[in-house]
């Protein structure tokens, strides 16, 4: 009888403490981690930034993860600020120029530069499907860096005057013009002078344009001079 109530006394122990070993042993699972969330802008979207609004400023291009901005060198033109005024606001341009500290503040040089020599014809949905010297092939510096104003879509509330014009070259930039086209040259950099096609500045001495304008001018004069000093003498009527 005894033996048999110590038996039953064991048997209840082991069912008392079974749950607690039962836990103590079992490893616990650890705790999932979160999904990674994949990059929510896409690479070749555009943004303006520095201006009054969200459509006028410096332009901006995503890509490799980072913002970085587009080089105004030759061959972008009205059709690329188009493009861009288009895939960002569904809007025209209304101006475009390069920004050389005028208007905005320069960007820093950590700032990549994504994009240089983009050329579009107007019909690109997106300014990353116009020809280009490559992603993050440039030969530029910030002074060079597009910035664009485009016209407010509909329902945005008129911010006043967003106006960026190559007027507002401040020192020490002077403007530079060529065919109804502006830039600035920085006068305290190693290119002060207007360069002889748009965008371009360069060091001191004459410009191709000014040698042309000089070769003229002396070619024009020896011409003058060359038919002043023909000697003429009157003509000798035959009568028939």
């Amino acid at each position: 009888m005894v033996l048999a109530q110590k038996t039953m006394l064991a048997a209840l122990s082991c069912l008392l403490f079974l749950p607690i070993l039962a836990s103590s042993t079992t490893p616990t699972a650890a705790p999932a981690l979160p999904p990674t969330s994949p990059p929510t802008t896409p690479r070749g979207d555009v943004q303006l930034v520095g201006g009054i609004t969200a459509y006028d400023g410096i332009l901006q291009v995503w890509f490799d993860g980072e913002w970085g901005t587009v080089c105004d060198d030759w061959p972008f033109s009205d059709e690329a600020a188009e493009v861009v005024c288009q895939q960002l606001a569904g809007t025209s341009f209304e101006s475009w120029t390069s920004d050389s500290g005028s208007c905005y503040d320069e960007m820093d040089v950590s700032v990549p530069i994504h994009l240089d020599d983009v050329e579009c014809d107007g019909s690109e949905a997106r300014l990353s499907d116009c020809d280009h010297s490559g992603w993050g092939v440039s030969n530029c510096v910030h002074t060079e860096d597009v910035s664009i104003v485009c016209a407010l879509p509909t329902g945005v509330a008129d911010a006043g005057d967003r106006t960026c014009t190559p007027e507002l070259c401040g020192d020490p930039y002077k403007l530079c013009e060529e065919n109804g086209l502006y830039w600035c040259c920085d006068t305290t950099s190693e290119y002060p002078k207007c360069g002889d096609s748009w965008g371009y500045c360069q060091e001191e001495g004459l410009t191709k344009k000014e040698k042309k304008s000089i070769l003229v001018a002396v070619l024009t004069t020896l011409a003058v001079f060359f038919v002043c000093t023909i000697k003429t003498a009157p003509a000798v009527l035959v009568e028939t």
